[in-house]
């Protein structure tokens, strides 16, 4: 199995693409990481369809912010992520996700951004409804690339506990594995699989 994994994955690099990988933290929708390098070489974050990346990274400390934005998302969250800095100015930010000609959410993002003085360097969308981004950025470099989301990151009842409490408010929660800690990720003390044999 492992082999058969190691030749799909050999495929994937010569076809140009990259992947992902089980260590690498991934951001959940509406939840956000700040980490540097000497915590981790990448962060990610996939199903950006309408779903707005915001990535914010200083070159200097080497060090960064990914955000998964939904709709529902609260904009003053954008002031929250941006208390891990303390120099605006040496900040390169860049926004990936939605749909070209149909994402409000973005413009919003965007002023928002511009309202606090802030430049974005680069914005990608989605050509049409039926894509959706995966992106990484690499902390040493504050390279950011696409990739094929191939790995499940998090367990069963992890996912599921972090998809529930999206479900009320507009926050954006703080990864667990961020710089300083994150928001508790309550998970039920259920089996993957209710299921008795």
């Amino acid at each position: 199995m492992k082999k058969l994994i190691g030749l799909i994955f050999s495929l994937i690099s010569l076809l140009g693409y990259s992947s992902d990988s089980p260590e690498y933290p991934e951001v959940f929708q509406r939840e956000y990481i700040f980490t540097n390098y000497q915590a981790f070489d990448k962060i990610q974050t996939y199903g950006l369809n309408t779903c707005i990346a915001i990535i914010i990274y200083n070159p200097e400390l080497r060090d960064g912010v990914l955000a998964h934005f939904d709709a529902r998302t609260k904009l003053t969250e954008i002031d929250v992520i941006l208390k891990n800095f303390s120099n605006f100015s040496a900040l390169n930010i860049e926004l990936y996700g939605g749909v070209a000609n149909e994402n409000n959410l973005l413009l919003k993002i965007k002023k928002r951004l511009t309202q606090l003085g802030l430049n974005i360097s680069r914005i990608k969308q989605n050509k049409d409804s039926s894509r959706s981004m995966a992106v990484m950025l690499e902390l040493k470099s504050g390279i950011v690339t696409e990739y094929t989301e191939i790995y499940p990151h998090s367990d069963y009842q992890t996912s599921l506990a972090k998809f529930n409490r999206i479900k009320f408010g507009q926050k954006l929660f703080r990864h667990e594995l961020s710089i300083g800690g994150g928001d508790l990720v309550q998970v039920a003390n259920k089996p993957d699989f209710p299921f008795t044999f």
